[in-house]
């Protein structure tokens, strides 16, 4: 492993890439590459960027190799190097102190923190005991690594179940942490009042300290403290106000480094594993409004709004003398009135909770409009920028009316020749139209309420991307691509006039981003525009899928032959989608595609996968004709039981594929190939059974026997398990499938039950998942809600799901209306065939406690035995 950095540095390149990260995989297996991993980390005459690969890849192995994954066939390391790593761990954070090592640092706390979570304190028993010995009221830096380490340990404890165990492992860490903890803070007053560290460097430590103060405020622990008004008022002067204030450096930063900028303001997560802010990173401003918020969320509201009223009208009447000089006295004005008016706030929703005190509206009349209303018109530009983060701020306090008042206004400012503020303007309209109607999914805003603003919108967001001389910084602003896709997935077909003009230019950009793909975001948004416009133009405007054909499809098989590996899945995706919505005979290019599609090379990227199985299943519901005469359904058989079903990842893949065979497929075409399949099926069961495979197993069996075509019925697939072993269906029913019926997602429970196994499963789920999940009439509900800054949906290394091109499949059994009622009438229809002896006999031997009271409810329906 000499040339480990060379590797490592070939992954920047998208030339050697792939080859590199083919070879860090098979490094990988080798012992000692993790702590091979961490001296490259340490090593400061190393380049900067190979170090935090380094440090990003021994995460990365922390976080999916530490312990087996029982969905994954991936080896965990080996317990020498596990054990190596944990006594080397703090001391490299330790020796990453310093503020220029932010980034790294990050890195390899979070690795201490992942493996803290599986090894202390059984395997890892010393590991407070480090912490504390390396705490110092001189080498604050080092203590604030160390307290960063600390709470990332301690911080899941919060919402884990409460057992003796959990206990027992804090009453661990408060007998040997408490003490030294407690010194620390007795030097944070003095620390933060005392202004000994102003410098840029300190900007952590000053934060950090303030929001312990905002933790002591929120734990009611100090109240005789806090409840001296004096107190509050030192507090306000002496902390909060100097760091409300927008110091020198910042205000270059807005200049020379404005997405810095705007992440740090808006404390949104970064893109980029390079940033030094990461995602929960905290400004010395937003620490002190979070010790404002704190005292006005416990208590403290009527005292904090006077005192920071006070702070506020003096920074508007200094403001007022001289705008040109003291517009920094306004911007420190609005940050303490948006802190003291907010009582609580979150990233994705903004304000939930106001502190009444506060009149907001007549605020922003009074102070922010005027800021607002054309463009270039405030003293500086950050002041812009105030007035539309006051409104994303506040945007849940606004009525739709006022909303839809000031959109246009966002909409000029993207005109504006300040990167941050079209930026805000971008982020602002984005959280706007992704606001919903009280108590749905529903958007706020009708596709009729943004029609006039959407395609100017559109046309001067895109014009900022395409400005970007170089893929990176074409795809270095994901805020702006994230707004077009908002934009579009709120209009709707409202684009379809102009929808080509748009896809074009959102495929150049593709076409640029695609030599060396950079952020992972934009990539996802980029993806999810041209989604979103197939989606809601194809079906208004038919005739424009050949449009959209010609435009994407040569595009889609060029990243897919080039092996673009970061674009690979979402081309499978879109590919499914212009396949699906293709009536009458498939048309010749996706016949040539599917030859490509079943070969092996796409499939050994797991990231594929997903779309690869999509795009079968779309050639099955389109042209089973095709696959039964070419025999290709042979190969995607061959590839259900040697790709999917035998891994742990992607089993589930295999079972949206049988259930697309068996949805297309006649029992008389698939006869000759149902005991194969079953048999690979009952081989994994016996060799490597997981609950997931199972509850997809019984799924699958229940789908085949729910169908009303294909000639299959419910004993289709026991036949089979019994011609391959007598009785062993009694046996997988029983022991395998029954146990696993309560663990049936909601969304699959009506195909369980109009396709029966037993009485008594079919009770025990009436009995815990008794009804339907709750459905919006919406049924774009899905993709309206796409936020990927807050849900686990989002950009992922190995697969990013397309939420716009997402299908809802018909239901399998919708001819059963609801499933009791359907169950009462088959159980009738059964009586009278066989006789209400035998029945009632099977009902009453059954110990389901639900059996009972169905009985009474399926005599009351006019059903007697």
């Amino acid at each position: 492993m000499a040339d480990l950095s060379s590797v490592l540095r070939a992954t920047f390149d998208p030339q050697t890439r792939k080859q590199a990260e083919t070879a860090l995989e098979q490094y990988a297996l080798q012992p000692g590459f993790a702590l091979h991993l961490l001296t490259i980390t340490l090593d400061g005459g190393q380049d900067r960027a190979i170090r935090l690969a380094a440090g990003i890849y021994l995460k990365n192995i922390a976080r999916k190799r530490w312990v087996q994954d029982p969905e994954d066939d991936t080896a965990p390391i080996a317990e020498e190097d596990k054990a190596r790593l944990r006594q080397h761990l703090i001391p490299a954070m330790i020796s990453l102190s310093q503020p220029a090592d932010k980034a790294l640092r990050a890195q390899i706390a979070e690795s201490v923190s992942l493996v803290a979570a599986v090894d202390f304190p059984s395997q890892w028993p010393n590991l407070f005991d480090e912490l504390v010995a390396s705490l110092s009221p001189t080498a604050l830096h080092q203590t604030l690594s160390i307290l960063e380490t600390a709470h990332s340990i301690c911080n899941p404890w919060r919402s884990a179940m409460r057992d003796n165990t959990l206990y027992s492992t804090i009453n661990l860490v408060l007998e040997r942490f408490a003490a030294p903890f407690l010194e620390v803070f007795r030097t944070v007053w003095v620390i933060v009042s005392g202004g000994a560290y102003s410098s840029v460097g300190d900007d952590p430590l000053i934060a950090q300290s303030m929001r312990l103060l905002s933790t002591t405020i929120k734990s009611g622990q100090y109240k005789s403290i806090y409840d001296d008004t004096n107190a509050l008022e030192e507090l306000v002067r002496g902390i909060v106000v100097p760091n409300v204030q927008l110091r020198d450096h910042e205000v270059e930063q807005f200049e020379d480094d404005p997405l810095e900028f705007i992440r740090l303001d808006l404390s949104l997560p970064s893109s980029s594993v390079y940033s030094s802010s990461g995602g929960d990173s905290s400004t010395r401003r937003q620490a002190a409004a979070e010790v404002i918020r704190s005292l006005v969320s416990n208590g403290y509201e009527a005292q904090a709004t006077e005192i920071v009223s006070k702070w506020v009208n003096l920074g508007l009447q200094e403001y007022a003398k001289n705008p040109a000089e003291n517009w920094k006295s306004k911007s420190s004005a609005i940050y303490l009135i948006t802190a003291v008016a907010a009582r609580s706030v979150t990233t994705q929703k903004g304000v939930t909770s106001v502190n009444p005190l506060v009149n907001i509206v007549q605020f922003f009349s009074e102070h922010i409009a005027q800021d607002l209303q054309t463009v270039g018109s405030a003293a500086h530009s950050i002041l812009e920028v105030d007035a539309i983060r006051f409104l994303y701020t506040f945007r849940n306090q606004l009525t739709k009316e006022q909303l839809l008042s000031v959109l246009p206004v966002l909409v000029q400012h993207l005109a504006s020749t300040s990167y941050v503020v079209y930026t805000y303007s971008a982020i602002a309209i984005e959280r706007i139209l992704f606001m919903k109607q009280p108590h749905t999914f529903r958007p706020l805003m009708e596709p009729s309420d943004v029609t006039s603003i959407a395609q100017p919108a559109i046309e001067m967001l895109l014009t900022k991307m395409e400005g970007g001389k170089t893929p990176e910084k074409i795809a270095e602003n994901e805020y702006l691509m994230k707004c077009v896709m908002r934009i579009i997935i709120t209009t709707r077909d409202r684009l379809a006039a102009e929808h080509g003009a748009i896809l074009n230019r959102i495929v150049a950009i593709l076409g640029a981003v695609s030599r060396n793909p950079s952020n992972p975001n934009f990539n996802q948004y980029t993806f999810e525009s041209v989604s979103a416009l197939i989606r809601f133009v194809v079906p208004a405007v038919p005739t424009s899928l050949s449009t959209f054909e010609q435009s994407l499809l040569p595009a889609l098989t060029y990243i897919i032959q080039e092996d673009i590996d970061q674009f690979v899945p979402y081309a499978f995706q879109i590919v499914s989608q212009l396949l699906e919505f293709n009536h009458g005979a498939v048309p010749e290019f996706y016949q040539n595609f599917l030859a490509g599609v079943l070969q092996p090379p796409p499939w050994q990227q797991k990231g594929s996968i997903p779309g690869l199985v999509r795009l079968i299943r779309a050639y099955l519901d389109k042209d089973t004709g095709h696959l039964l005469q070419t025999k290709r359904i042979e190969t995607v058989f061959g590839i259900i039981q040697q790709r999917l079903i035998p891994s742990k990842l992607n089993d589930g893949w295999a079972f949206e594929l049988l259930n697309g065979t068996v949805s297309n497929v006649p029992l008389q075409s698939m006869q000759q190939y149902l005991r194969d399949l079953v048999m690979s099926l009952l081989n994994r069961l016996r060799t490597s059974r997981t609950d997931k495979f199972v509850v997809g197993l019984a799924h699958w069996i229940c789908y085949t026997a729910s169908l009303e075509t294909g000639n299959y019925t419910p004993d289709t697939i026991p036949e089979v398990i019994n011609g391959i072993q007598a009785q062993l269906w009694g046996s997988v029913l029983k022991d395998v499938m029954l146990p696993m019926m309560t663990k049936i997602p909601p969304q699959d429970k009506r195909v369980v039950i109009v396709g029966p196994l037993a009485f008594g499963a079919l009770l025990q789920l009436f009995g815990s998942q008794a009804q339907d999940p709750a459905k919006d009439d919406d049924p774009d509900a899905g993709i309206t809600s796409i936020d990927y800054e807050e849900q686990t949906a989002g950009y992922q290394v190995a697969y990013s799901k397309l939420a716009a091109s997402e299908v809802v499949r018909p239901d399998p059994v919708a001819y059963a209306g609801d499933p009791k009622e359907y169950l009462m009438a088959e159980l009738a229809r059964a009586v009278t065939r066989t006789g209400s002896a035998v029945w009632r006999g099977l009902i009453q031997r059954c110990q389901h406690p639900a059996a009972s009271p169905f009985l009474q409810e399926y005599t009351a329906a006019g059903h007697p035995f």
